[in-house]
């Protein structure tokens, strides 16, 4: 199926399509057609996507892809998908996507993971 149907697909063949997404070898692609579907998924398959999300090992690749969650996930995944951040290695592109999402925390966990963010870039410095 291609992933510029993914708009057009009513949403009962989205859950079709991410299964479909699951035989493509190339992270690369497979992440760019996760992606397409983000817009069109309806809140019970963001886990699908995120398990999905979790078995590219390119870090670069599965941070861009994480990136593009960010606005669709519902407040009982948030905790969730910082832990997956947190399996990111490169210090960089975790502090951007803990950055990102800090947006959809309440005050209080906002000022934690911001801290976080923080300690990672000062963490760099000589």
């Amino acid at each position: 199926m291609n992933s510029k149907a993914v708009p057009h697909l009513p949403k009962h063949m989205i859950s079709e399509y991410m299964r479909e997404i699951n035989n493509i070898r190339n992270e690369k692609i497979r992440a760019n057609s996760l992606s397409k579907a983000v817009p069109h998924l309806q809140e019970y398959m963001i886990s699908e996507y995120m398990r999905e999300i979790h078995h590219i090992q390119n870090e670069k690749i599965r941070a861009d892809a994480l990136s593009k969650a960010v606005p669709l996930l519902p407040e009982k995944m948030i905790y969730e998908y910082v832990n997956e951040i947190r399996n990111i290695k490169d210090i960089y592109l975790r502090a951007k996507l803990l950055i990102d999402v800090s947006s959809k925390l309440p005050d209080s966990e906002k000022k934690r993971i911001l801290k976080e963010a923080l300690n990672l870039l000062d963490s760099t410095r000589f």
